[in-house]
């Protein structure tokens, strides 16, 4: 079964042609159960039912597929959410989460540079090893040469990353200093190509760079997957709400973001100060009823955000969670 605020929010709506407005309120039906009892009443809905409780709203059971305004009905050219994709895509760059590296001060002999800020993508900084063990002699020679467009075959790459690198005492000191659980110096004299990769990223400093959406200009977070949005489930007066915070990280404003929520869900959503002593207060969007997932999937189709940075916290709270939508068993496929 189908929860009929369901269907309105995240069926009806975002499928209306663009340009065009979808409020029950506005119509003569005034309320959404009228209207859909209006519905099953002309034969497009085959089954309304109500939940367990009394006051529990109706679902959807079966839909009356061979109706003629379902067969002879024609998609639109271009709906409500195909136009707030594009609108979306248009306000700026889309938003990137990119890791980035910066050497420690044991590293930075390998780097030729006392700049400990300088950042680095995965490849310039194996790049930079590479150079390191080219000027010292330590890279060895493989037997297989280049293709002639210069680059490494299947067979010429797997030799060179089962090939042992020599290790001298500053790419040594660079890979285990400070490292309780250091090979010694005896059995670390040599190191595969791929597992001497492996350590040297493991040894830098994760840093993530956020840039593009609707930031000003990109900002560093210190982790490979930090925290940036969290979302959480509280109650508030006898009814549950769900709470939205660290939008404006992201460049998110939290009106719009809230107005967003409203539509998608079908509740009431608003903004809530939250003081601070050292700065100014910061704002959160708190929308009726448990919407974290129906939020993080939000986040993640509307902003671009990747699930990996957005904190659930109200993943595995009984109760106090999404409920999962159940889907029928029983439809037949033509």
């Amino acid at each position: 079964p189908l929860p009929i605020n369901s269907f309105y929010a995240n069926q009806m709506r975002p499928n209306r042609p663009q340009g065009t407005s979808l409020d029950v309120k506005l119509s003569s039906h005034k309320k959404l159960i009228a209207f859909m009892r209006y519905v099953a009443d002309e034969c497009l809905l085959c089954q309304l039912s109500a939940g367990s409780k009394a006051s529990a709203e109706l679902n959807i059971c079966r839909l009356h597929r061979t109706a003629p305004q379902y067969t002879q009905f024609h998609p639109w050219s271009r709906t409500a959410a195909d136009a707030d994709q594009l609108n979306c895509g248009n306000s700026g760059p889309p938003l990137s989460v990119r890791l980035m590296y910066r050497p420690s001060a044991a590293m930075l002999p390998l780097f030729n540079s006392s700049d400990r800020k300088a950042l680095y993508d995965e490849p310039a900084a194996l790049e930079v090893l590479v150079g390191y063990l080219k000027s010292v002699g330590a890279l060895p020679s493989s037997g297989t040469q280049e293709n002639s467009s210069g680059e490494w075959t299947a067979k010429a790459a797997k030799e060179r990353r089962q090939q042992l690198v020599r290790l001298d005492p500053v790419l040594f000191d660079a890979l285990y200093k400070g490292d309780e659980g250091a090979k010694t110096a005896s059995s670390a004299e040599t190191l595969p190509m791929h597992e001497l990769r492996s350590r040297f990223l493991s040894r830098l400093e994760k840093w993530t760079r956020i840039a593009g959406g609707g930031m000003e200009k990109p900002t560093l977070r210190q982790g490979s997957c930090p925290t940036l949005i969290t979302v959480r489930t509280e109650k508030r007066r006898g009814h549950n709400v769900t709470v939205v915070s660290g939008l404006s990280t992201l460049g998110i404003r939290e009106s719009e973001f809230a107005a967003e929520l409203q539509a998608l869900v079908g509740a009431a959503a608003c903004l809530e100060e939250v003081p601070s002593t050292n700065a100014p207060p910061k704002l959160e969007v708190m929308v009726q009823g448990l919407w974290d997932r129906c939020t993080i999937e939000h986040l993640a189709s509307r902003h671009l955000v990747p699930e990996r940075f957005v904190e659930n916290k109200a993943a595995g709270r009984a109760g106090m969670c999404q409920k999962k939508e159940r889907k029928a068993t029983n439809v037949r496929h033509a």
